[in-house]
């Protein structure tokens, strides 16, 4: 709901409460992660999509997410590899074929 209403501070504020109560919740992880890195905490973001791939390798959006964050450190192999791991979970997946599309054509 603070999403949506644009409210960054109290949906930053629920998310932590949510994984303090119970660190497993992995859509609020990945939630998190998402406010973090608009709010510049890229290697917060990070931390905590990486948790849940521990947890969950396979789970498209902290894989994808994940992959950008390493594309906007400049961390190109690292996004090539994440993204190639997305596609053996789901080898169907448009967005990570585009963006490894994009890192080839960066070459």
């Amino acid at each position: 709901m603070y999403e949506r209403e644009k409210n960054v501070t109290a949906a930053t504020e629920a998310y932590e409460k949510a994984l303090q109560a119970d660190p497993t919740q992995t859509e609020a992880a990945v939630n998190l992660g998402t406010l973090y890195a608009r709010q510049g905490k890229l290697a917060e973001a990070v931390k905590l999509w990486e948790d849940v791939l521990t947890r969950n390798p396979g789970y498209e959006i902290a894989r994808i997410n994940l992959a950008v964050a390493h594309l906007e450190n400049g961390n190109f192999e690292t996004a090539r590899k994440t993204l190639l791991k997305a596609l053996e979970y789901d080898p169907d997946l448009p967005l990570v074929r585009k963006l490894l599309g994009d890192l080839n054509a960066m070459k």
